[in-house]
């Protein structure tokens, strides 16, 4: 069972299969619900909310959306030290990929209670929630992602060997016995980050920063760009974060989009 982010408002959000005229998976319809009667499109909302914004908050939201991509996913299972959750959700939304998932297995009370991301980080991330790691892998594996898994075994590649122009979700490990072996055994590649020191692994979220930094610079070495949403994406998601900038937004819009029928 998945458990999604609660400031979702679009309406076709995980399960659906990838549209194979893309490249990848994207999880919004161009429609908004504000209630359960009335149902907009992103037109709609930007066209009422952007008033409302200041002209440097409108470039922020600019440049954020141009780097955004779904492309690729981390997925941290079993973590116990919530502290790394944050850390991970924050490095995720600062290098720009929007779809996280947590795999809460035996104690999901504690991710939970992760949700309090510092820094306001998961108000602006897409975050999925999953009871076990067979079900986290077999959705995202139907939206089209390859799996990937954090692991120092023998059999493992390194992370520059791959292609991260490929749609991927990344699984990390808990901190004390890493990944877990049903992960590896549902994985289509084991990577892992060479190290020439004596310790012989990294804390879990620092891992999760150096693969992530290195995905975002193999993307722009391969291909000149880390962002891929279409334009029409990027109308949707602004959309969406137009809604999430404030918690009474949808209050607004509705209000102003009834006004704007009494006058009309």
């Amino acid at each position: 069972m998945c458990c999604l982010h609660p400031l979702l408002s679009s309406s076709d959000f995980a399960g659906g299969l990838p549209d194979p005229a893309r490249k990848c998976w994207f999880p919004y319809k161009d429609e908004f619900n504000l209630d359960e009667q009335t149902r907009i499109s992103s037109e709609m909302v930007i066209g009422t909310l952007d008033p409302m914004f200041a002209a440097d908050r409108k470039q922020k939201f600019d440049q954020i959306i141009a780097n955004r991509t779904f492309s690729i996913c981390p997925v941290v299972e079993g973590l116990f030290d919530i502290g790394n959750i944050c850390a991970v959700f924050r490095t995720a939304e600062a290098f720009g990929l929007q779809s996280v998932h947590v795999i809460a297995n035996s104690d999901q009370k504690r991710y939970k209670e992760a949700r309090n991301i510092s820094m306001g980080a998961e108000k602006w991330l897409d975050v999925e929630v999953w009871e076990n790691t067979n079900e986290c892998v077999q959705v995202l594996r139907k939206r089209g992602y390859r799996i990937a898994v954090t692991d120092m075994g023998a059999d493992t590649v390194p992370i520059h060997e791959l292609d991260w122009t490929i749609p991927t979700a990344v699984i990390f490990g808990n901190e004390h016995n890493g990944t877990s072996e049903e992960a590896l055994a549902l994985a289509d590649v084991k990577c892992h980050i060479p190290m020439v020191g004596m310790v012989d692994s990294f804390n879990v979220s620092v891992a999760a920063g150096i693969l992530m930094y290195h995905v975002v610079g193999d993307r722009l070495e391969r291909t000149g760009i880390h962002g891929d949403l279409s334009s029409e994406e990027q109308q949707i998601l602004r959309a969406e974060f137009y809604l999430r900038n404030k918690r009474n937004v949808k209050d607004v819009v509705n209000h102003l989009l009834k006004k704007e029928l009494v006058l009309t």
